[in-house]
């Protein structure tokens, strides 16, 4: 009988990147992009009542919609983990992928296919690791790494030194950034914290005292990388250590502040880990963007699951007694402004890691486009 969390944690990770991309219209928020809060918060009200109007969480008929790039790449790390992890293994299965990436209807990232087609070329010429060969660009973006590797943290989820190894390089082949590679880490990391059922609210901690232990730099700096990202590493980390301060216990604890509950306060304040680099040009806010990183996509991702654990009657989380609950998650985590299908893979991984389906239906599962391959893919895992 397969583990009903792994079942669940790939099958709701599609099933939400499903729901959340919509055939390119909800991620890309009907081909109009908010330039600030008030357009962002009407585009949330439209995607929600579209979404509703289609019959809502437990009516909704997704038959016939595509997953968008994200359940093809988190498909295709599952195969290279069944295939032995190695760096080739990865190579090898997102270069299969390529050809059903760079269909229209997938709206692949341009990151992901840049990458993936440089592979391509110097794969031609056998060497026992391609990663020293991938160009570091700072200008690159992306959540590309984020939306793939939380099969790693279920796959190696007793062995820590193995996650922090294996999502990095299959994260670097495609994004060689520590925004990109520290996001498929925190995705595989947080994966493992959920199958192996540790509270959702402790996973930060777990997180920064990883960080504080020096494992994840000493891990980086005996690649090829050195120390020359020291300085962005340090930079990620620090805005975890931020939304800690700021959000983490005040959404445990004082939920009935305004940040909770006004959409504006709350999607201001979540704004701030978007990389200001690209989310503000003079008087223009992209927020077509939320979501889209390594850093902010498992920020939001988090702060969605976070938001769906039930409160008591006094506006506080029962952490003796955690409940969540499927919709609100669902609310939350993929009918948004942004990058909504990638928050809903991301989330929608953890969610199923933790929790199994809770709430949602599995029946549901049948009408996704990769049905059959993604219930093959959960058999043979593990």
């Amino acid at each position: 009988m397969v583990n009903e969390k792994i079942e669940a944690a790939i099958l709701l990770s599609s099933y939400l990147d499903t729901i959340g991309f919509k055939n390119g219209q909800w991620e890309f928020n009907y081909r109009r992009d908010p330039q600030n809060v008030v357009q962002a918060i009407m585009a949330n009200f439209t995607i929600v009542n579209h979404y509703m109007a289609l019959g809502g969480f437990n009516n909704i008929d997704i038959t016939n919609w595509k997953s968008s790039d994200d359940t093809l790449l988190m498909m295709a790390t599952i195969k290279a983990l069944i295939d032995g992890g190695k760096e080739i293994d990865y190579i090898k299965r997102y270069i299969e992928i390529y050809n059903e990436l760079v269909k229209e209807e997938r709206v692949a990232g341009m990151t992901t296919l840049k990458s993936i087609s440089y592979l391509k070329k110097i794969i031609q010429k056998k060497s026992d690791t391609y990663l020293d060969k991938i160009p570091f660009d700072d200008q690159m973006g992306g959540n590309g790494a984020a939306i793939r590797t939380g099969p790693i943290g279920i796959f190696y989820s007793n062995n820590i030194d193995k996650i922090i190894s294996e999502s990095i390089i299959a994260s670097r082949l495609t994004h060689n950034i520590p925004m990109g590679y520290l996001g498929g880490l925190v995705s595989a990391l947080f994966a493992s914290y959920a199958y192996n059922g540790v509270d959702s609210w402790l996973w930060l901690d777990k997180l920064l005292e990883l960080v504080k232990s020096g494992k994840i730099t000493k891990y980086i700096n005996v690649t090829d990388i050195g120390n020359k990202h020291d300085k962005e590493i340090n930079s990620y980390f620090s805005l975890w250590y931020k939304y800690k301060e700021d959000r983490l216990q005040n959404l445990l604890n004082f939920r009935g502040k305004s940040e909770f509950i006004h959409p504006k306060e709350r999607l201001e304040a979540l704004s701030e880990y978007i990389p200001s680099k690209y989310f503000r040009n003079k008087d223009k806010e992209r927020w077509y963007l939320l979501g889209a990183s390594g850093l902010d996509s498992c920020i939001y991702a988090y702060d969605s699951l976070l938001m769906s654990l039930l409160l008591n009657e006094r506006f506080e989380v029962d952490i003796d007694n955690p409940k969540y609950n499927a919709e609100t998650f669902l609310f939350f985590s993929t009918l948004h402004v942004g990058d909504s299908d990638s928050t809903g893979a991301i989330a929608g991984f953890w969610f199923g890691s933790l929790l199994g389906y809770n709430g949602f239906d599995s029946n549901k599962m049948k009408q996704l486009e990769f049905y059959k391959e993604l219930k093959k893919l959960c058999n043979n895992f593990i």
